[in-house]
């Protein structure tokens, strides 16, 4: 995974999508959203790549190896997010 992280400089940028905004004047080209937020940024400003992501479903659903990522986190990874007061949710 090389096009994954969380702080992404000017070589990120530059392989970034380019995005575009619909104004009264027509479309504007993106990118937007490139000034790093820091911890409060979605997702913690995380970024990554499709390539990137195949990569980690794949060793996500193949059961991870203990080298990388422990089977008792990996469990955790599937555990719901929010545990309602109903416990069952």
């Amino acid at each position: 995974m090389t096009s994954s992280g969380f702080f992404y400089d000017a070589d990120i940028i530059k392989r970034m999508a380019i995005g575009y905004k619909v104004t009264n004047a027509g479309q504007a080209p993106g990118p937007f959203n490139t000034v790093p937020m820091g911890w409060s940024a979605p997702a913690g400003g995380a970024y990554s790549s499709a390539n990137d992501l195949i990569s980690f479903m794949k060793f996500v659903f193949r059961g991870g190896t203990d080298d990388v990522l422990s089977g008792g986190i990996l469990n955790e990874y599937f555990l719901p997010g929010v545990i309602l007061s109903d416990v069952i949710s």
